[in-house]
């Protein structure tokens, strides 16, 4: 079995522009707001974000302020930060 089909029921990919053109169908808006919009439990969910140190620290901040517990590490190439990061619920 491919690693596509085993992990296609625990992995969702979803692009996400923060300014779409009008020719884009997909997602638009700031990251934070799809993640609220698209999960209503967190807990024990990892997300793995990919861009800008400033995409990246914001949204982190952004959820950090609505009450997860963010667990993140930072991975550099090229310029581009990959952040992998780990949610837990704050109560």
């Amino acid at each position: 079995m491919s690693i596509c089909k085993r992990i296609s029921n625990c992995l969702t990919y979803t692009p996400i522009l923060e300014s779409a053109a009008t020719a884009w169908s997909g997602r638009s808006g700031y990251l934070y707001q799809v993640i609220e919009e698209d999960f209503e439990d967190l807990n024990g969910t990892q997300i793995h974000l990919c861009g800008s140190p400033k995409m990246g620290d914001g949204t982190i901040d952004i959820l950090k302020s609505i009450g997860l517990n963010v667990i993140s590490r930072r991975f550099m190439s090229l310029n581009i930060i990959y952040y992998v990061i780990t949610y837990r619920l704050v109560f």
